[in-house]
């Protein structure tokens, strides 16, 4: 961080810029095997796709 913050005040026009450093929450995906998964978009059996095809016959 201290590189970072360096950098920003040799490039910035303001004599002391505000800087805010905060935390950040992420999450990154376990490649777990969750084929089964109705979630997913890759999934073409779900509930969801179900639906989706008795929508587009009554209509």
């Amino acid at each position: 961080i201290g590189t970072v913050v360096e950098a920003i005040f040799q490039a910035h026009s303001y004599e002391e810029p505000v800087i805010r450093i905060q935390p950040l929450l992420t999450s990154r995906s376990k490649g777990l095997d969750d084929r089964a998964n109705p979630n997913r978009w890759w999934n073409t059996i779900g509930d969801w796709k179900k639906a989706e095809s008795l929508i587009r016959q009554d209509a």
